[in-house]
């Protein structure tokens, strides 16, 4: 099983880790101050990788296009932007 986070903010505490497959392996690609607390998850042999960034590392075009859609939907709903 693979777990892949991208909210920024403290979700994964030991309640939910504790409840990972041992085989598995949860991805964290939110940044700071991530979703996934490493401390416990380190504590309960769960594995987890810190990719935070990830898609603007790889594909910052369409990483920057997906940023700029959301910041403009995001204007037009509070009509800030026409």
């Amino acid at each position: 099983d693979l777990l892949i986070n991208t909210v920024p903010a403290r979700i994964f505490d030991r309640d939910v880790l504790s409840r990972i497959s041992p085989d598995g392996r949860m991805m964290e690609l939110a940044s700071a101050p991530f979703g996934l607390d490493f401390d416990e998850a380190e504590r309960l042999g769960v594995r987890a990788e810190l990719a935070s960034g990830l898609p603007g590392k790889f594909f910052p075009e369409t990483a920057g296009y997906a940023v700029a859609d959301t910041v403009l939907e995001l204007l037009r709903e509070k009509e800030i932007l026409f």
